[in-house]
């Protein structure tokens, strides 16, 4: 199981989002999280995404507008494409057990 995703942008930045889609467990040796096998476009793509759900951090990769929403909108499919919806539902965690 992991953390609710839904405002992870309003607690963390986007590059930290990336850094932890690295390496979980330099973070947080016990984390369930696991090591994915993204290369590194898709890894800033996703950290991309998920740095918009409901926060206010800026942009630190992408550029605005049309770019941006083709980023953006890798990073939506990428979340599908791996299942991380599969650990991160609702019902989950709240972030502050992220580490």
């Amino acid at each position: 199981r992991g953390p609710r995703l839904t405002r992870v942008g309003a607690r963390a930045s986007e590059a930290w989002i990336e850094r932890w889609l690295a390496e979980p467990h330099a973070f947080r040796p016990d984390a369930s999280m696991p090591a994915l096998a993204l290369d590194a476009a898709e890894r800033a793509d996703l950290a991309a995404y998920l740095s918009r759900l409901g926060g206010p951090t800026a942009p630190t990769r992408a550029a605005r507008g049309s770019a941006e929403s083709a980023i953006l909108l890798e990073g939506a499919e990428a979340f599908q494409r791996i299942g991380c919806a599969t650990c991160h539902t609702q019902e989950q965690l709240p972030l502050r057990e992220l580490g």
